[in-house]
């Protein structure tokens, strides 16, 4: 989608320049507003929006973690999950998505001695880091889930099974 406030100035040009009669810079106008009106968005292009939050639900995080989302932080491509805490001594479960990547940056991200997951067209899991780069074709994006009871690993990879299907 084009920027909010291009649209209206690039209208308002269109017509000022059509009401001063059949002036060629007119018609270009008009053909560039056409264009962008025509050129596809991220999303088109199988990309994600800004609104990393929106891949998953807190019902899916709590079926894959087993303890709902207490809170929820998102900025610009990411979004940050906290699980809750019964307990004051635990630790909470946190997951986070980051869409940020271009398409072809699992290859330059990915390092060659992370294990190799069956998630997307090619996924690598950082055990260190308890990190899941997944490549969906049409999109990277990284999941990392940090949790002290359970298999973070088997965990992040069935989040990413649900994020792939919407990216």
């Amino acid at each position: 989608m084009p920027n909010p406030r291009i649209v209206p100035a690039l209208l308002l040009t269109a017509l000022l320049l059509t009401a001063c009669g059949a002036d060629p810079a007119a018609s270009d106008a008009a053909a560039a507003l056409d264009e962008l009106e025509e050129a596809p968005t991220a999303t088109d292009q199988g990309q994600t929006t800004d609104d990393a939050c929106a891949l998953l639900t807190p019902d899916e995080i709590a079926a894959a973690t087993g303890r709902p989302p207490e809170e929820t932080v998102a900025g610009g491509g990411s979004c940050y999950w906290t699980g809750e805490v019964e307990d004051p001594t635990e630790i909470p479960i946190e997951i986070s998505v980051d869409t940020n990547y271009l398409p072809d940056e699992f290859a330059t991200v990915a390092q060659p001695d992370d294990e190799q997951v069956d998630v997307g067209e090619a996924a690598a899991w950082d055990d260190d880091l308890s990190l899941l780069l997944v490549d969906t074709g049409a999109a990277v994006f990284s999941l990392q889930v940090l949790s002290v009871s359970g298999d973070p690993k088997a965990m992040a990879v069935d989040l990413a099974n649900l994020i792939a299907g919407r990216i």
